[in-house]
């Protein structure tokens, strides 16, 4: 299963460099149901003009 999920300027760029391994959310519905093996699509905000997953 594939999952989108919006990240500023700052974290998107070091998630995306892998500087940063980790990301912290709260845990709604929406992350309860990420399992192994799926994918995150993460989209930088606010522009949402730059995407990777």
């Amino acid at each position: 299963m594939e999952f989108k999920m919006g990240l500023y300027e700052g974290p998107f760029n070091s998630i995306k460099s892998g500087k940063k391994t980790v990301e912290v959310r709260l845990s709604d519905q929406k992350r309860r149901d990420l399992r192994k093996g799926d994918t995150i699509e993460f989209t930088k905000l606010p522009e949402e003009n730059e995407k990777f997953t």
